[in-house]
């Protein structure tokens, strides 16, 4: 699976409780709209934009109502989230933002339907 490009990579399973990083939080994030007479911000550069924190782990693009983005990130501390939060809403390209802090994990197999 490995040769065909079906696995791409490995991932340590973690139990953040242990470590200094134990808060973790789905973030749901809003592009900003486009306004005619200004610049559009491209979704490539917001997306280049997160890929640079530390904090963030995950980025998965979805299409929902009142969101498009679906960002799980990591945190020391529930002030480190909160400023987090802050710091997104100054970066081009995003509206508006929403927050859920994740209070347990559980780690799946792999799914059945794969050969």
């Amino acid at each position: 699976m490995e040769r065909d490009g079906i696995i791409v990579g490995y991932k340590a399973l973690i139990d953040f409780e242990k470590t200094t990083w134990p808060i973790s939080a789905l973030l749901l994030i809003n592009w900003a709209e486009g306004v005619p007479g200004t610049r559009h911000i491209p979704k490539k550069d917001v997306l280049h934009t997160l890929k640079r924190y530390n904090e963030i782990e995950e980025i998965i693009e979805v299409q929902a109502a009142y969101f498009d983005l679906v960002v799980k990130a990591r945190f020391q501390g529930l002030k480190k989230l909160s400023a987090f939060i802050e710091e997104l809403r100054y970066i081009e390209g995003i509206e508006e933002t929403s927050s859920a802090i994740i209070t347990d994990e559980t780690v799946m197999p792999p799914p059945r339907f794969i050969d």
